[in-house]
Order: structure tokens, then sequence, then C-alpha cells
């Protein structure tokens, strides 16, 4: 059996059953008891043999029994404001929930830090205790949150970012994927003359959703058409569509689908289409992005692309394990990228043009 296997088996993840039978410290002892009994009543001990001391506690979490620590810890750094993470909620507090439980099951204490709360960061790491690393939200990591990051002295772990200027170790949704995914679906259901609705608002991610739907088009032997770029303005305020109301009257002619960057524009660009006599989906079909509860809600439910928040949140924890175990040996490393594969979630904005 495969470590993955057996990890789905007892329902924990492959980085824990790595480090179990690896013998690798990051365990609780009482986890590792309670899952090498799991796996010796399964009558899979073989998978135990090659831990160079299966009975003992790991000399990390031994020596911490001893001295009655506390676990290490994760920062959770936040560099959004009140406002944007109303808008993003939905999404972060999924990878918030995914980090914490990665976090519990290897023995590992989650501390979430609002950066504009603090005047030091450094200070308010401190204020945790033992750090091993930080798990980072921003819109981008410019050279001050760089800086500012570096004075921690603990490897972190972007969420989301894609801006070439700057590598950092992140884990990312696979927008080229998703997009692809998207647009393969609208050709299947007839669909040739696609358009896109962007936001504003302007963060690596947004481009390189942008740039994957250009791509999915290309690859698909689709052409895309300038004309039918369309901004929705700022990203705050979904229920107000008058600006994206404007470009659909003044086009020429309208696609029969639109893309919109996530759900809040795929929100606004449903009330603009009805607003301008269109019906949605008989006349123009709308995609979202994200899986936000507003997709559920919407008039109609929205088709659209859900990422694995709490997967992306699991993984941001065991890259951080692992950076800190190659910083431990000296390996030589650079910059990780993880994309997490999407799936899509058909509802009923999608009109299947192949039935007439």
């Amino acid at each position: 059996m495969k470590a993955k296997d057996l990890a789905k088996l007892l329902n924990v993840s492959p980085a824990t059953i790595s480090l179990l039978l690896n013998d690798k410290p990051g365990l609780s002892q009482s986890l590792r008891d309670k899952l090498t009994a799991q796996i010796i009543e399964l009558g899979l001990e073989d998978m135990l043999k090659n831990r160079p001391s299966s009975a003992k506690p790991s000399s990390a979490s031994g020596k911490r029994k001893k001295r009655n620590d506390a676990p290490p810890s994760i920062a959770y750094i936040s560099y959004k404001n009140d406002e944007m993470w109303d808008n993003f909620y939905s999404f972060y507090n999924g990878v918030l929930e995914g980090a914490q439980q990665e976090a519990t099951e290897v023995d590992l204490n989650l501390s979430v830090i609002y950066r504009q709360a603090e005047k030091d960061l450094v200070k308010a790491i401190h204020r945790i205790g033992h750090v091993i690393g930080a798990i980072i939200i921003c819109d981008e990591p410019n050279a001050d949150v760089l800086e500012e990051l570096a004075a921690l002295e603990v490897p972190c772990v972007f969420i989301d970012q894609f801006d070439p200027n700057f590598t950092v170790n992140s884990v990312n949704v696979d927008n080229r994927q998703s997009q692809y995914m998207i647009v393969k679906h609208l050709k299947e259901n007839g669909h040739r003359d696609i358009g896109y609705v962007s936001c504003t608002w302007e963060d690596s991610a947004g481009d390189e959703r942008f740039i994957s739907f250009r791509r999915a088009m290309k690859d698909l032997h689709l052409r895309s058409r300038q004309e039918w770029f369309f901004s929705a303005g700022d990203e705050n305020g979904p229920l107000d569509s008058s600006i994206l109301e404007e470009r659909f009257r003044n086009v020429e002619s309208m696609p029969t689908a639109l893309i919109a960057q996530n759900d809040l524009q795929a929100l606004r660009t449903v009330n603009a289409l009805k607003h301008c006599g269109y019906r949605v989906p008989e006349d123009i079909s709308v995609v979202g992005f994200d899986d936000n509860p507003i997709s559920r809600v919407c008039e109609p439910p929205l088709t659209t692309v859900r990422s694995s928040r709490h997967r992306i949140g699991r993984e941001c924890v065991a890259m951080i394990q692992r950076l800190v175990r190659l910083n431990e040996t000296d390996t030589l490393r650079q910059p990780m990228k993880i994309s997490i594969s999407t799936e899509l979630v058909i509802r009923d904005s999608v009109k299947d043009r192949t039935k007439g």
C-alpha cells in the first residue's frame, strides 16, 4: 500500500503519514502511538519497518515533553484590511481552516496576526513564542513587505501569488487549468464567442486568470476579440453594475458567454445584462470563479470554479515543514511554488446551445 492510500484510510494527511513512517519530528507522541496502533491492527506493520525507532518518541517531541514546552507555532499573517477581508472571506476562511487542521494533526499551533493591528510585526511574532514559519496573505509581495518578513527569520509561504518580479514560496490556485476547463465547457456547449469580465483592482492572481483565459482560448482554437474584454470597475460594491451596463450598451455585438474574474464580478455581470435587456442564460451565459456563497443565491445560480481551500491551507503548513527541514539539513533550495487543481461546479447560468 502506498503512503497516500494509508493516509486516506486513516483519515489523516499524507504529510502526517510521511512524518510517522520516516520517524520525523512534528507529531505529538499520542498521535504517533494512535496511528502506529491502527497500522498494526490493519496488518500493515511492514510499513513501519523503515522507522529507526518506531516505539520511541522523536527526539524533538521527546525533548518538548521533558521540558513541558508548548509545541512550535505557525503565524497566519494577513495584510488585507477589514473591507477586503470581507470580500475574500469565503476563500481565506477556508484556507485558514485547512491550515488549522493540518497544524493540529502535526502538533503545531496556528496564530492569526492582522498586520494593520500591529505596530511591530517582529514583536508580534515574539509574543507568540517559538514560531517556525508564516503563512502570508497580501495583494502583492512588494519590496517593503518582503523586507519586513525577512526580519522574521523564518520561512514564509504566500497564498496565491504569481508576480514574476518577486520569487517567493507560494501555494496557488491553478488558474491555467481552471480557465482551460471553463472555456472547454463553454465550447462543448456550443459557445464560440466568449468574452471576459475583469475588475479594476489589479493583482497578480487576477492578471494570471486573464492571461490563462487568453491561453485557453488559443489552445482551444477560439478567437479572442478585444471589444469583448470588459472591466467592471471597482471590485467593491458588487451590486453596482452601472459601469458594465454602459459598456454592454456601447459594444456593437455581444458574445454568447462571459467569464468573470470572480463570482462577485459574475453577479455584477448578471445584473448588468438583465438591466440591458439580456436574459441569462438564454441570451448570454455567465461563468464565475471561486464558488463564493453568493454564486448559489444568484439568479440564476452560477456555474463557477471551486478551489480546494482546505487543501491550500494544508499545503501551506506542509510546505513550511519542508522548508524547515531543508534549512536544518543545509540543502540547496530555491523558492517552491505549488499549484492546486480546481473543479467546475455546473449550475444554471450556462445554456447548452448545441440543443438549439
